[in-house]
């Protein structure tokens, strides 16, 4: 046995508490005999004497369930005598539940689905495999984007090859469709090149185009010009039609029958503060006017002390909390409205970077030991004896008074 926090075994001093309980109890309750008592045999008053021998398992118990919660507290391991594998091939696979498997060189096979990794990410599952096998080689075999490898990179003692399998992953997938202005179908493409991924607007036909809806960005007449530059030149670029007429808010889009509205806040007695550069406009900007009693339910512009600029609210419409200056309206508003349409068109997930071969190389472990023993955690042995120890000693400390 080995313990992760050995500092936390002083608490053993505990099992102290229930043997004083005991004997507390015991001067007490000393059992007096009453006048009536006289006429019983003496064997009887002998077996009421010795009744408090039936305390003793309780006092075990509670005892126990002390040793126990010290053993949590200190992360008692088990030393499991376990020899080490050689080799190690992961392989993605794109459905099924973890395969495990011995060769007859003595390979260990592992065959992990594509769902589990995108789940846990490589680095998780590395640090596990070099924990429960101390493998002195690991090859993977899979899909290697950037989201893939999530956490710090892990320390291993094994070597590890990574052996890109690009049939596993998507070379171009299609983010959104809809319904242009002269009425063709468009598509919203990311191509996997090798300069990296390209975004593309692109016309489609047949099925692909089945699923595409009209989709309008209808802008306020009433606005500034510069807000409708902004917000019109986000909609070219991605080939939506524009309309505009008298509405209660800046911009609106409709789509199918859903509709997101765009709604400027302005506090006349705001606060000023500064933007930085963002992934919509790239530029820095002064906001006035900050309303610092919005509560957003996600930001995606926010200020240099925090306060949310741009974001949604809890009826899901895109709410501008101030003004920015007139030189960079329409830049801002552009971003605003590129924002405003990917998400009306429920552009979501996309095809990340490819992870190159030096950022997959994992860090080497100078004080990795390999060894034929390996510690397992006995928490939930621990936690499952002191839940049945607990049980035990409610169902007998009321018949026993204590």
């Amino acid at each position: 046995m080995i313990f992760g926090s050995a500092m936390w075994l002083w608490l053993g001093l505990g099992v102290l508490i229930p043997i004083f309980i005991h004997l507390w109890n015991k001067k007490e309750k000393k059992p007096r005999l009453l006048g009536t008592f006289r006429f019983l045999p003496e064997e009887s008053r002998a077996a009421a004497s010795r009744i408090e021998l039936h305390e003793i398992p309780l006092l075990l118990i509670r005892m126990g369930i002390v040793v126990l919660v010290m053993l949590l507290m200190a992360e008692l391991f088990w030393q499991k005598e376990s020899e080490p594998v050689q080799r190690i091939s992961i392989q993605e696979v794109k459905d099924g539940e973890q395969i495990w498997k011995k060769d007859e060189s003595g390979i260990v096979e592992l065959k992990i689905s594509a769902e589990k990794i995108n789940l846990h990410g490589w680095w998780n599952i590395l640090q596990q495999v070099e924990h429960e096998y101390l493998p002195e080689y690991v090859t993977v075999d899979g899909g290697f984007t950037q989201d893939r490898f999530k956490g710090n990179r892990p320390y291993s003692s094994a070597s590890v090859t990574w052996n890109r399998v690009d049939s596993l992953q998507h070379q171009q997938k299609i983010l959104a469709t809809w319904i242009d202005a002269d009425k063709n179908a468009k598509a919203l493409s990311q191509l996997k090149t090798e300069n990296g991924v390209v975004t593309n607007v692109t016309d489609i036909e047949g099925e692909e185009a089945l699923s595409a809806e009209n989709i309008t960005l209808i802008l306020n007449s009433e606005n500034a010009e510069s807000i409708n530059t902004g917000l019109r030149y986000a909609a070219e670029m991605l080939s939506i039609s524009v309309e505009e007429r008298v509405i209660p808010n800046i911009a609106q889009v409709e789509k199918g029958e859903s509709i997101v509205n765009l709604v400027e806040l302005i506090s006349e007695n705001g606060k000023r503060d500064w933007a930085e550069p963002n992934k919509w406009t790239g530029v820095s900007f002064n906001i006035s006017g900050l309303d610092t009693k919005q509560v957003f339910a996600e930001s995606f512009i926010e200020t240099e002390s925090g306060e949310p600029f741009f974001g949604l609210n809890s009826t899901d419409d895109f709410i501008i909390n101030g003004q920015v200056e007139a030189e960079l309206v329409s830049w801002v508003y552009a971003g605003i409205g590129n924002a405003l349409l990917l998400h009306s068109l429920k552009v979501g997930e996309a095809l990340y970077p490819v992870m190159e071969e030096n950022q997959l190389m994992v860090n080497k472990s100078s004080s990795a030991i390999r060894s034929a023993v390996q510690p397992h955690s006995a928490r939930n042995w621990l936690f499952g004896l002191l839940l049945l120890f607990w049980v035990v000693e409610r169902m007998i400390a009321p018949r026993r008074g204590m």
